[in-house]
């Protein structure tokens, strides 16, 4: 948004809205009234405009023998420099509101900024995906037993990542290829998310592009419609077409 120190143009995040200050001029736009956020490449009307008028003005002149030879031609490079800036453009921040539209020139894109354009469509992801939506885990046989006289499934993820991993239908079978070894013998969980006692969030995993759940603590057992034992990729492949 600026040079670094410019506090007179800053782009300033919060957890609930996004603030802009332009040339001192303060604009505060809610998360929840965005529509979309993104990083777009603008052309700079005013240096296109400019740089061509100069460009073709000096051409003009430099045949004609108007001005010294090297001014002519140093005057030809530098207005095509112009053009040719405002051809390729400068980074922008655009928001789209239900009726406005706001674009804000950057000098550099803070990852920060990209963080928060991440989590702004995470947060809508979330908020579109049904509740009734079956979520699945995958787990190893001996790891389920051992847990089978606890009334929630618990799982060490919980510990080093603050939740357990699932995933859609969709996505298993890339899951079990990425994670497991063909060879182990696995329990697939269906989880019914409208009775677990935690909450499930989404997050977007770009590698893959898709969304997956996570469930934000133990899952209690009675949210589990089924724990099924399987042994390799085709045998899943069974399990899935008969949910």
């Amino acid at each position: 948004m600026s040079k670094e120190g410019d506090i007179k143009n800053r782009l300033i995040l919060y957890p609930s809205k996004i603030q802009i200050l332009h040339k001192g001029k303060s604009t505060v736009i809610e998360w929840s009234h965005a529509q979309s956020l993104q990083i777009q490449s603008k052309k700079l009307i005013i240096a296109l405009v400019l740089g061509g008028i100069g460009t073709s003005f000096s051409m003009l002149a430099l045949p004609l023998g108007w001005y010294n030879y090297n001014l002519n031609l140093f005057s030809i490079f530098f207005f095509f420099a112009v053009m040719y800036w405002g051809f390729i453009g400068q980074k922008a921040l655009v928001i789209e509101e239900s009726k406005h539209q706001h674009v804000f020139l950057l000098w550099e894109l803070n990852p920060k900024l990209r963080a928060a354009i991440k989590r702004f469509y995470q947060r809508k992801r979330n908020k579109s995906r049904p509740s009734t939506e079956m979520i699945f885990h995958l787990v190893d046989r001996q790891f389920w037993e051992s847990q089978t006289y606890d009334a929630n499934y618990s799982h060490p993820s919980l510990e080093s990542e603050g939740f357990i991993h699932c995933s859609v239908a969709g996505e298993l079978a890339k899951s079990y290829e990425l994670y497991f070894e063909a060879s182990a013998e696995l329990v697939l969980l269906a989880i019914d998310p409208k009775h677990l006692d935690n909450k499930v969030e989404w997050e977007y995993v770009e590698a893959r592009e898709a969304s997956f759940p996570h469930v934000m603590g133990t899952i209690n057992k009675t949210a589990i419609h089924s724990a099924l034992i399987f042994q390799g990729e085709e045998k899943l492949k069974g399990l899935l077409g008969n949910e």
